[in-house]
């Protein structure tokens, strides 16, 4: 597991190393409603 992607899991609850292009508007909705949550915790 990359660095990277080790934070997002730790501090977000995003845990996706790879995806297919055709799932990113998901994922990327997916990881907006975790950046909202991160952000509702720390406001």
């Amino acid at each position: 597991m990359s660095y990277t992607v080790k934070i997002m899991k730790d501090m977000l609850g995003f845990d996706c190393e790879s995806f297919k292009p055709e799932n990113a508007a998901v994922l990327a909705k997916e990881q907006i409603q975790c950046f909202k949550k991160l952000k509702e915790k720390y406001s």
